[in-house]
């Protein structure tokens, strides 16, 4: 009961914002937006300002469309600065939806999409994964995206993986050249390689260009080549100083002794034990500023084998992160064949006798790659705390993009 005269006492705004921001669903935080005018200019940033859209959980096209036109509202559309894009056009595509029996509708589906990412101007981080039907014509409003200030572009698209003859040429423009890459530092790149070449037909044409991707620093490469092959991307570290890598095939001996690795500080490729140690060990300048490595999977669970492996890595002065694999794989040649009952646990003598071998060393990443077991969702870091002393956590399990971007300095 109130007390005449009596006035309400709110929480300081700054209270309630950090009250908000551990709200887990968004659900929860839109019914925040109709309490007040206050509790709507707080919840909006969170509701909106990251994003997720997946059209493989969302069976309803049509729901999908009207948020798609609340995006199209600027008060709302500004507030955006992340966005994750899923789409396969599994309910929005009649040829999908009816089993290949209906015509294809994902060219409408796609200018939905290029739609709703021209409006977002503040957009900062962008995850691109399209699995549409094949389509020459697909994704042509990237070439003028207007978000200025993207820093982080991840593009993983199997539409334009079309086979047919004629399909496969270069077209007029590179994806490279596009006007929001300029501010882009972060770069993930899974697509066939014809997406980056303009009418030249060469990559290193398009990089020569000043103006595309002056500021990249982090890349994430599995693009197809012309002959259906997955290549290391010489041309990128030969044209940009990328300190941040992610290659994930094997780099030929030549490939890998380029003087273009000078710049790296961080690689990560599917087993770096099938060609890291030698070239190191031959060419220790050339990675002499490396401060993480991965996946390291190790042949044989022997504390000396261990030690004896990893080796070659003790001329890395700079050294302070690794991440080794879960699992021993006895296959020199292919890790994907490991036995997964047969699981790696490093012991603290282990652990302290590399932190002695590798003088810089402070943090190893425990985790399964691939991750064949889709049931575990955690993995184990190693830090080494004040006084030399080891501890182990249990952490979110990360990708190879998340590590080569530091997410596991930030945990």
């Amino acid at each position: 009961m109130e007390h005449a005269g009596s006035t309400k006492q709110w929480l300081p705004v700054e209270l309630l914002i950090h009250v908000v921001s551990y709200i887990p669903e968004k659900r929860d935080i839109a019914k925040l937006c109709s309490v007040s005018t206050l509790f709507n200019s707080i919840s909006l940033p969170f509701l909106y300002k990251n994003l997720n859209i997946d059209d493989e959980s969302s069976k309803n096209w049509y729901l999908q469309l009207e948020f798609f036109k609340i995006l199209g509202v600027p008060r709302y559309s500004s507030i955006v600065t992340t966005i994750e894009l899923k789409f396969c056009g599994k309910y929005a595509c009649n040829k999908k939806k009816n089993s290949f029996r209906g015509a294809c509708t994902c060219k409408d589906y796609d200018d939905q999409i290029g739609r709703l990412l021209n409006g977002l101007i503040n957009l900062q981080s962008l995850y691109f994964n399209c699995n549409l039907c094949p389509g020459e014509d697909h994704h042509s409003y990237l070439d003028s995206l207007q978000p200025r200030k993207l820093q982080v572009f991840k593009f993983r698209c199997f539409c334009l993986y079309n086979q047919q003859e004629g399909v496969n040429k270069p077209g007029s423009t590179s994806l490279l050249t596009a006007p929001f890459m300029q501010n882009v530092t972060s770069l993930a790149l899974m697509c066939p390689k014809r997406c980056l070449l303009d009418d030249t037909g060469r990559i290193e044409n398009v990089l020569g260009q000043p103006n595309v991707l002056p500021a990249l620093s982090t890349l994430a490469y599995s693009v197809l080549s012309e002959s259906g092959e997955y290549k290391f991307p010489s041309e990128v570290l030969a044209a940009r100083p990328i300190r941040r890598l992610y290659y994930h095939g094997i780099p030929s001996a030549a490939e890998a002794s380029s003087p273009a690795q000078q710049t790296l500080e961080y690689i990560m490729s599917y087993d770096i034990m099938q060609w890291l140690p030698p070239i190191v060990t031959n060419y220790p300048r050339l990675y002499a500023n490396l401060r993480s490595i991965g996946t390291i999977t190790l042949r044989s669970s022997k504390e000396e084998d261990i030690l004896h492996a990893l080796k070659p890595f003790s001329i890395l002065r700079s050294l302070h992160t690794i991440e080794v694999n879960q699992f021993i794989s006895e296959d020199s040649e292919d890790f994907l064949f490991c036995d997964p009952t047969e699981r790696f646990e490093p012991s603290d003598v282990l652990v302290q006798r590399l932190a002695q071998q590798h003088r810089a060393l402070r943090r190893i990443y425990h985790v399964h790659r691939p991750n064949c077991d889709v049931q575990r969702k955690d993995a184990t870091l190693w830090e080494q705390k004040y006084d030399d002393v080891w501890t182990k956590r249990t952490i979110p399990l990360l990708n190879q993009w998340e590590v080569v971007n530091g997410v596991l300095e930030s945990i």
